[in-house]
């Protein structure tokens, strides 16, 4: 039992550098430099979770490379009817300190493809320019469109940051509850160790806890690196972070074009 416990926690062990040598070679491209020659030393040190504060303005979402193309496409289709328009964007606050967002009972993501693409000031008079009803038509098709790709994309942009907020909010309770589940495991193996050496049972008690113990400490690392990951995904989501005064921050003004 126990030759068979040290053989497999060897065989996982082999299996993990492989995989840290894949990703090794990966950062090794990414930076240009030759993976048979690149190498980063091992370390165990403890990586801290970025700290997320306690609310941050939805509007660093437009830093975002599909929303912000989104809204231009937008505004490039009032631009070919010559609408002056403002940048639209829903004025809301992410909060972070239980893990969700704010913005549950907001009634602006139902509004219509149209409301989206012009904003609720023109969305009644935009067409009473007396134009053919053919050429009305076509130019409502077209600002529906490009409503809905807008809508779309930041209906997308929130549910990604509402997946991390949640995954961190899950993962830190679950990083909590397998700390205690370690801690209890080795107290069972420290036990199970003083019986063996007192004569009271044989080795396989001693085995059985180690085993207990070993699979622990696997899902406190898995969870762990999954809060990592979390956390990434979210500065991802968020387009780069969630300081307004960071330089990535910063939002464009939006461009307006005279009406005709």
């Amino acid at each position: 039992r126990a030759r068979t416990q040290l053989q497999t926690a060897k065989a996982e062990l082999s299996t993990s550098l492989g995989q840290r040598a894949v990703l090794e070679h990966a950062i090794a491209a990414l930076i240009g430099e030759s993976p048979s020659s690149f190498s980063i030393a091992p370390s165990t040190a403890k990586i801290d979770l970025p700290q997320l504060p306690v609310s941050v303005p939805s509007t660093l979402l437009q830093r975002r490379p599909d929303i912000a193309a989104a809204e231009r496409r937008t505004a490039a289709a009032n631009a070919s009817l010559g609408v002056a328009r403002a940048a639209w964007f829903p004025s809301l606050s992410l909060s972070g300190s239980v893990g969700y967002q704010s913005y549950r009972g907001s009634d602006w993501f139902k509004a219509s493809n149209l409301f989206w693409a012009i904003g609720p000031s023109l969305a009644l008079d935009l067409f009473d320019g007396g134009r053919r009803a053919s050429l009305r038509d076509q130019a409502k098709a077209d600002l529906d469109e490009a409503g809905a790709s807008y809508r779309m994309t930041v209906l997308q942009a929130f549910a990604q940051v509402e997946d991390q907020l949640a995954l961190l909010d899950h993962y830190r309770d679950a990083s909590h509850e397998e700390t205690e589940a370690v801690a209890a495991a080795q107290q069972a193996v420290d036990l199970a160790t003083i019986r063996y050496r007192q004569g009271a049972v044989n080795y396989l008690e001693v085995t059985s806890a180690q085993t207990a113990s070993l699979q622990a400490q696997r899902d406190l690392v898995t969870i762990s690196v999954n809060r990592l990951r979390a956390s990434v995904g979210l500065i991802r989501a968020l387009g780069g972070g969630w300081s307004i005064g960071d330089p990535v921050a910063t939002v464009p003004a939006p461009v307006e074009t005279a009406g005709r």
